[in-house]
């Protein structure tokens, strides 16, 4: 196993530590000696005061570590630059000397490793002290063949030994995500860049997939009244979406017609369906309850600032909600995905008929929703003009919840609900611009 000593004062030497630096693994440690200068480097980044980064982030680490945030470029980078990030470390409890920080910064495909130890690899965690702030700076090349417009970096622990030894990849469990992106597998999106390609060179993005269901979604500058209804002046702005289909594109028949419409304004998204239905039906009266075996519509949405993560929302007739996050595909289960994830959001049905009664004939139901948009995986303010985010939309009827003649999707791919690659793209519309005050 490799051990990592301690710090000792000698008159000529700082620091006596053992790391492993290798990148195969801790097969013989390097014995370090740090000088004068390396123990002043270290002594400068650790601080017993809490420090201001510019982007805070509130992320824990199991119960030792928590990164209160970071600093990084502000403009776009472009492949082949240098450039500097710096984390802010607090220390909540000695966390062991095991771990190592990884990074993964990713786009389009390419992954770039940033794995290191901190404060140049002169500070492991086996030396970090409960109270302590480290600062941790980071420099590193962006990779010429980086190809998207953004790059997300990824950020959490790893056991250096574990890997070493077995290639058993163990991680410090992300205890609380604050303000990042939680992914798949103990890691965390804290920083999205924007890369900067030369001119004339084209760029793909999966935002800019060539698909035939889209949807601009219209600003409006005044809220509707969440009552189930989509007849306020604000909901008139937005045109409906084409009639739903079967999920193999093919029309479906008039008696359950349905169809949807989006907007937004500074907080909020809002989406509300138009439905035909000639009993309307659905027993679930509890939040999180299995919806989807009786009437109900469904929003699947991704909002690409995270490639894996997307929510699931519904909504049955009697106004009761359904909500969860997966970290990617069907993961983790619904369950658990539902149970993590409580957004603050709002839903409103009205009836043109009544609910769980057989012997009258219905005719159908609307349903609004308003969803805050800081209440989204990856989004901490309003979508910028013209982004885009993969979404679907769904309606099932209670005659026949595992039958796929009686469910309808906006953009059909298939039986599979959760599958968003080559599904729908609503693209934020057109937003006025600021109003100046006039001086006198």
């Amino acid at each position: 196993m490799c051990k990592y000593g301690r710090f000792t004062r000698g008159l000529w030497m700082a620091t006596l530590a053992v790391l492993c630096l290798t990148a195969s693994g801790c097969k013989k440690p390097k014995t370090v000696v740090l000088t004068k200068e390396q123990q002043k480097e270290i002594d400068a980044h650790v601080l017993n005061e809490v420090p201001s980064p510019t982007i805070p982030l509130g992320i824990q680490f199991g119960e030792a570590v928590r990164l209160l945030g970071m600093d990084a470029p502000k403009g776009a980078v472009r492949p082949g630059q240098k450039i500097e990030i710096t984390y802010y470390w607090e220390v909540l409890q000695p966390p062991g000397p095991q771990w190592k920080i990884f990074g993964h910064l990713e786009s389009s495909g390419k992954r770039q490793i940033l794995d290191h130890h901190p404060v140049r690899n002169l500070y492991p965690t086996g030396q970090w002290k409960a109270g302590q702030f480290v600062i941790d700076k980071q420099a590193f090349t962006l990779d010429r063949d980086f190809s998207g417009k953004e790059a997300r970096l990824w950020v959490g622990f790893f056991d250096e030994v574990a890997w070493s030894s077995s290639k058993k990849n163990v991680r410090l469990p992300v205890s609380s995500v604050g303000k990042g992106v939680r992914g798949k597998g103990d890691r965390v999106q804290v920083l999205t860049l924007a890369i900067r390609q030369k001119r004339g060179k084209k760029t793909a993005s999966p935002s800019n997939s060539k698909r035939s269901t889209r949807y601009t979604v219209p600003f409006i500058s005044e809220a509707p009244v969440i009552d189930g209804k989509l007849g306020d002046n604000s909901w008139r702005t937005a045109p409906p979406t084409a009639p739903f289909v079967h999920s193999n594109g093919k029309a479906g028949s008039g008696a359950l017609a349905t169809t949807a419409k989006w907007m937004y304004d500074a907080t909020t998204l809002y989406i509300g369906f138009q439905l035909k239905d000639s009993d309307i039906q659905s027993p679930f009266t509890n939040r999180d309850d299995t919806l989807w075996k009786a009437d109900v519509v469904e929003v699947f949405m991704r909002t690409l600032q995270d490639g894996e993560s997307y929510v699931e929302l519904q909504a049955n007739p009697g106004g009761v909600q359904f909500d969860a996050q997966f970290d990617s595909h069907r993961a983790p289960q619904w369950k658990e995905a539902a149970a993590k994830y409580s957004p603050n959001w709002k839903v409103a049905v009205a009836l043109d008929g009544t609910l769980n009664q057989s012997e009258d004939t219905d005719r159908g139901w609307s349903v609004e929703m308003a969803i805050p948009f800081t209440d989204l995986p990856g989004v901490s303010t309003t979508p910028k003009q013209g982004e885009r985010w993969e979404a679907n939309l769904y309606r099932i009827d209670n005659k026949g919840p595992r039958n796929a003649s009686f469910q309808r999707t906006w953009a059909p791919v298939g039986n599979d609900f959760h599958k968003l690659e080559g599904a729908g793209l609503i693209q934020f519309g057109k937003r006025p611009p600021a109003s100046t005050p006039t001086g006198k």
